[in-house]
């Protein structure tokens, strides 16, 4: 790691910091805001001293119930993602990650902050963090995070269109449910465990078309099979049945794998995870023609991603 670069903390900065401070129930709560806010808006300066176009006001860390109910430093990078301001002290050699930011972040900017709040050192950038604790000299000098920013941004993501399964036009790699089992094998009757986003009435709605597709994951040496479900329930909305299997070879999921929905503000809003001998999860949510999500299944350190256009 480099040299880190030292910035004043201003006076505006600290008494922003104060305020929310003050709207917390606890003396450990406030300090944690405290430090939050000010790593967020001293990174958020810093970008935008140099050019890089930021959202403050639209990032979790702004919100008063989401400060109150999280351990949240984000700051909003339009059009890329979230960025995670993390503070430490200046006694602290490594920062604590929660590991509800492990997966909904495009990079940690690690912030050390001084006793009296005037000073703060950018150490370092990292663009991962899937462990709790992130040893200081493991960052990258902070200059990094430019060209990271640069390559996001110019990064198109591809997304995969489930309106185009309703014309019978697949993505590479998704195929028929059936093909992925043998077709001798008879596939269980698997008992589901997840959520659905709302009560979902289903029978008052006349099923207009269904259509169901699936791909291999593979973790590590363990493979698993992604099924999506889609059903047509009015001409702009349809209802999504995200489904996880073991393959014909084995019996049950890895223990521990994790299924979770974000949405295009990379927010989580439902998640299920495998637990000893489950043999299936899913998830349940209905959206608009047009909307964006994305799937994450995580086991471990190995995690899979895919974006979709509804």
């Amino acid at each position: 790691m480099q040299s880190a670069l030292l910035l004043p903390i201003p006076l505006t900065i600290r008494s922003t910091a104060q305020q929310f401070a003050l709207e917390q129930p606890t003396l450990e709560k406030a300090e944690q805001v405290r430090l939050n806010t000010i790593a967020v808006s001293v990174v958020n300066d810093y970008l935008q001293m140099l050019g890089v176009k930021t959202n403050l006001a639209n990032s979790d860390s702004q919100n008063p119930v989401l400060r109150l109910c999280a351990d949240v430093a984000d700051l909003d990078i339009p059009k890329i993602g979230r960025l995670e301001c993390r503070p430490i002290k200046t006694s602290d050699h490594f920062c604590v990650i929660p590991p509800e930011v492990w997966h909904s972040r495009i990079g940690y900017v690690i912030v050390q902050i001084n006793q009296d709040h005037t000073e703060a050192k950018l150490l370092g950038f990292t663009p991962t963090a899937l462990e709790e604790t992130l040893s200081i000299s493991d960052l990258q000098p902070i200059e990094e995070i430019f060209t990271h920013l640069h390559q996001l941004q110019n990064t198109a993501t591809p997304q995969t269109n489930l309106s185009h399964w309703f014309n019978h036009l697949f993505d590479a790699g998704w195929e028929a449910y059936q093909t992925l089992f043998n077709s001798h094998h008879v596939t269980p009757a698997f008992n589901f465990r997840g959520g659905a986003l709302a009560e979902l009435q289903s029978s008052q709605w006349r099923s207009i078309i269904e259509i169901r597709r699936g791909k291999l994951i593979t973790f590590s040496h363990q493979t698993i099979v992604l099924v999506i479900n889609l059903k047509a329930i009015s001409e702009d909305r349809v209802e999504i049945n995200v489904q996880v299997y073991p393959t014909e070879f084995e019996l049950y999921l890895p223990l521990g794998l994790q299924l979770m929905i974000c949405d295009q503000a990379d927010h989580l809003f439902m998640e299920a995870q495998a637990r000893q001998a489950d043999n299936g999860i899913q998830l349940i949510f209905t959206g608009e023609i047009g909307e964006y999500f994305k799937i994450m299944l995580t086991l471990g350190h190995h995690s899979f991603i895919e974006h979709f256009v509804i």
